[in-house]
């Protein structure tokens, strides 16, 4: 029994070692191959992301729009004026015009009449949604009036009106443009002026109406009393 045993035992393991010598595999696809790994993409580097964000904050916030305001323009001919139109930019209070420092104010005629230089960019440009600030040396004061509304009149002449700027309802400026001339009317609590523009050399005249009004009142006509005319009755006759 033992003998029979061991010789199946022997048997068995020569079978084994036959197995693993002379077995040849027919399919390599039988063996599983590795699965390649795909790299993973690496993240690209954008401008952006290059950019310091303290710059980027700058680029974001600085427009053109706002370059434009920060210049603070007197000379509204240098802006956009389709822009303006449109009223798609606030480009804050425009100056019309500077005064003679020298002689603000002069005396004409008994009239006190401040003379100044307006920009004929000012004039040319006039705009609903508008802003402009308007100096008055007789009240050594600056108003500032919106221009909203427009039409135009006879004679090619174009007019405007205003409102002033936190001010009441009977402040108010009228603009009458034509070819050679412009003439503004400015109502304020304090008076009411009226500014003569020569549109192409931008000399400009500001007067007090209340002045005016008191010349006006003051240019009575001298009554001179005619001498008496005796009337002698015709002579009857004899």
């Amino acid at each position: 029994m033992t003998k029979h045993l061991t010789t199946a035992v022997v048997a068995l393991i020569v079978g084994a070692i036959a197995v693993i010598i002379f077995y040849q595999p027919s399919d390599d696809g039988a063996i599983p191959k590795p699965v390649a790994q795909t790299p993973e993409p690496k993240e690209q580097t954008t401008q952006s992301s290059q950019t310091p964000a303290s710059e980027q904050i700058t680029a974001a916030a600085t427009t053109p729009e706002q370059n434009l305001k920060d210049q603070k323009p007197i000379n509204v001919a240098e802006i956009d004026a389709a822009l303006m139109q449109k009223g798609s930019v606030d480009y804050g209070p425009i100056k019309a015009w500077e005064l003679d420092e020298q002689n603000p104010i002069v005396e004409e005629n008994g009239l006190h009449v401040a003379h100044a230089q307006i920009n004929t960019g000012v004039i040319e440009n006039f705009a609903v949604g508008q802003t402009l600030s308007l100096p008055l040396p007789h009240i050594n004061d600056v108003v500032d009036m919106k221009l909203t509304s427009t039409r135009n009149a006879i004679d090619d002449v174009n007019v405007w009106t205003g409102q002033k700027v936190n001010g009441e309802s009977f402040e108010t400026v009228s603009i009458s443009r034509g070819s050679q001339q412009t003439y503004m009317t400015v109502a304020t609590a304090a008076g009411v002026y009226t500014v003569t523009i020569d549109n192409i050399s931008g000399n400009t005249t500001i007067i007090d109406d209340s002045e005016i009004t008191y010349l006006n009142s003051q240019k009575g006509t001298d009554a001179v009393t005619p001498p008496s005319i005796e009337e002698v009755p015709p002579e009857n006759p004899s």
